[in-house]
């Protein structure tokens, strides 16, 4: 029994209204009715795909697939030879388990060495060769997409990478105190520090600050906004084909064309993503995660259904290097148990390649990641810091365990504005989003909530159980976000739930492939067409509201304006002045003076006066004296520039009086003060000044 094509169109845009009427009402405050519609949505969807009925309850799954209707075959498991041995060049392997050895000694003291970083690299390099599978490279892999296809997804790609590098490019329009952390960590890179993990500012993972270090090398570029947003609008725009590739893998099952159709849908989501847009321009090392997740997704899922030992090990090595970019990546290890869970294992030699092949993910994951596990036995304060903090709070950390339990309501009740992020109410933070906007917009929401349905029935209809791990992922990966229990002013978060966005983006993609499929009623390919373009233009307008319209202006009025002080600070060096003789004053919760310096070109500098350092006159003390380390360059006669908060008058009273000569200036500009105090004391004759206002 089939449904003909008019039927399945109707059955279609029923699910797909219903999806649309759930997510348009659960953020316009019926989350409980538009969660409903959403639930009614997926069910629809489901069955409009399943005319033949559910499979009878009980009835085993088994990892068997049928020749897909375009010529290839997934073969499963079952139809190979025994499980090939653990190991298949065991002196391989005691050689790189005795070079991981040796990358946990050499690189020791938080620092990588050249002999350690050797001895890294050939422990990888010789365990994926001893615990290969000789025999698989005779096994033929699916075919490749279409020379069309791939045209459509360069299309795609380039088309995702102009919204990144030109029609968003107004925001972030300010660095922040988090930009200068990264940038700060970079520039010790660029000078000879090579760390295992950034320990500032809570702890950082180091691969996104050695990238930023290296395109400073480049001719015209520095450590400053416009490069931390460069480096994260070109990871956003090349993980577009890393969509195309786990949604083709995702929907492998159903045919080349049916995969490559979902590879593309999920690519054109992808591109316009708000959510996706925002971790492209935020310049923040958060948006290599959804790239780590796509590829470990990728491997799992072929790991799962076909269970060769070199998807096992790619996925090892993805995993075990991904810990390396983000702090979320922890949490990617329940992914690999998911897949377990899901693998084929219905025979014993299925069983025997499941067991073998987690073993050897484990341990080439392992070697992976040993520079990191050496730093975080010797350091392990400094890397369970931010962890640390947003679970259990700054208290002491003397009983982690009997804090940890007092959090379990906390961390319970964090679960449903977790899961709630989605379609009703996402982050509330103007740093990373437009403030409470959700994580998806109407329509990609309406088409997740049809994808979820899809999956679940091709699941059951081609009993493909590993395919439940997409979904299943969704909820694993909006758990960082969740387990902020000492910040709940933190969850949800855009940032740390972005591992979430990739499996969410592959179920969206799902339900737009099969919106378009079913619109070819009586093989009209222009409807599917407009329907494909209908459902990509609904996203990129959102997009364009969520950045130009909420976040832009939400951002501005918060952020301090760096980049107009910074003007000011190289204006005034281009004129002359030197570097040491600039003062940005502080006040409680002002402007950071490193980000002023970092988008002046004087990245590492900190010309600031704390806002503890009163009188000013006594801070001015030690760059009179000659003993102040942050400006040996200062120059007691120069000309002196000082940037204030408009609400420090008593230091600009202080100033004036130190300085009667001076000129004040008011700039305007966005943020909490609406603008700032320029005041510019002249140079003097020698000796004049020091011997006039008392300093030494």
């Amino acid at each position: 029994m089939t449904l003909d094509r008019g039927r399945a169109s109707v059955h279609a845009g029923v699910a797909l209204a219903l999806a649309f009427a759930g997510a348009s009402l659960a953020p316009r405050g019926a989350p409980g009715l538009g969660t409903a519609f959403l639930a009614a949505a997926a069910v629809a969807a489901a069955l409009a795909t399943i005319p033949g009925g559910l499979p009878a309850f009980g009835r085993r799954w088994v990892g068997s697939f049928s020749k897909s209707p375009a010529g290839g075959v997934l073969r499963p498991a079952t139809d190979y030879s025994p499980a090939p041995a653990f190991a298949s060049r065991p002196a391989w392997v005691v050689s790189g388990l005795l070079l991981a050895v040796g990358a946990a000694l050499w690189n020791g003291q938080n620092r990588f060495t050249l002999l350690g970083l050797f001895a890294w690299g050939a422990s990888i390099a010789s365990l994926l060769r001893g615990l290969s599978a000789p025999e698989e490279a005779r096994r033929p892999n699916f075919a490749l997409p279409s020379r069309a296809a791939l045209l459509t997804l360069l299309a795609l790609t380039l088309a995702g990478g102009a919204l990144r590098f030109g029609a968003f490019s107004a925001v972030p329009p300010e660095p922040t105190s988090d930009h200068v952390e990264k940038a700060l960590d970079a520039v010790r890179i660029a000078d000879g520090a090579r760390p295992v993990f950034c320990a500032t500012n809570g702890g950082r993972e180091p691969l996104q600050m050695y990238l930023l270090a290296l395109l400073a090398l480049l001719p015209g570029f520095g450590f400053g906004l416009s490069e931390l947003t460069f480096l994260t609008a070109l990871e956003g725009t090349l993980t577009i084909p890393l969509f195309f590739l786990a949604a083709h893998e995702l929907a492998r099952p159903r045919g080349r064309r049916a995969a490559q159709a979902a590879g593309l849908a999920s690519a054109g989501l992808a591109a316009v993503s708000g959510w996706h847009l925002v971790l492209s321009r935020l310049g923040l090392r958060i948006v290599l995660l959804p790239a780590v997740t796509l590829l470990l997704l990728t491997f799992l899922l072929r790991a799962a259904r076909e269970g060769r030992r070199r998807d096992f090990l790619a996925a090892g090595v993805v995993l075990g290097l991904g810990f390396y970019t983000y702090q979320s990546v922890r949490f990617l290890p329940f992914l690999v148990a998911a897949a377990a869970l899901l693998a084929v294992r219905d025979t014993r030699p299925a069983r025997d390649r499941l067991r073998r092949g987690l073993f050897a993910l484990v341990l080439v994951a392992g070697a992976c990641v040993v520079p990191l596990a050496r730093y975080a036995a010797e350091y392990p304060r400094e890397f369970w810091a931010r962890a640390r903090t947003r679970v259990l709070g700054d208290t002491d950390a003397s009983d982690p365990s009997g804090a940890l339990l007092r959090r379990v309501p906390d961390l319970l009740h964090g679960v449903q504005p977790a899961l709630a992020a989605l379609h009703v109410a996402g982050d509330r933070g103007w740093f990373q989003g437009a403030p409470g906007r959700p994580f998806l917009d109407p329509v990609t929401g309406s088409l997740f909530a049809a994808g979820v349905g899809l999956i679940l029935a091709g699941a059951l209809r081609r009993r493909d159980r590993a395919a439940l791990l997409v979904p299943a992922s969704v909820v694993l990966l909006l758990l960082p976000s969740a387990v902020a229990a000492a910040h709940p002013i933190e969850n949800p978060s855009t940032t740390r739930a972005s591992g979430a966005l990739a499996p969410v983006i592959l179920v969206a993609g799902s339900g737009l492939a099969w919106a378009v499929r079913t619109s070819r009623a009586r093989g009209c390919k222009a409807a599917s067409a407009a329907v494909a373009a209908l459902l990509l233009i609904g996203p990129a307008l959102s997009a364009r509201a969520v950045l130009l319209e909420a976040w832009l202006p939400a951002y501005a009025a918060a952020a301090h304006p760096h980049r107009e002080m910074a003007a000011e600070v190289a204006a005034f060096v281009h004129n002359g002045g030197r570097a040491g003789n600039v003062f940005v004053v502080g006040v409680p919760h002002g402007a950071d003076d490193r980000a002023v310096a970092m988008e002046a070109g004087l990245a590492g500098r900190s010309p600031g006066l704390g806002p503890a350092e009163r009188p000013l006159v006594k801070a001015l003390g030690p760059a009179f004296g000659g003993v102040d380390e942050r400006r040996k360059d200062f120059d007691p006669d120069g000309a002196l520039l000082f940037l204030l908060s408009p609400r420090d008058e008593g230091g600009l009273d202080e100033l004036l009086r130190l300085f009667p000569r001076a000129n004040v200036l008011r700039v305007a500009a966005a943020g909490p003060d609406h603008g700032f105090l320029r005041v510019e004391a002249p140079a003097e004759t020698p000796g004049g000044r020091a011997a006039r206002v008392g300093l030494p």
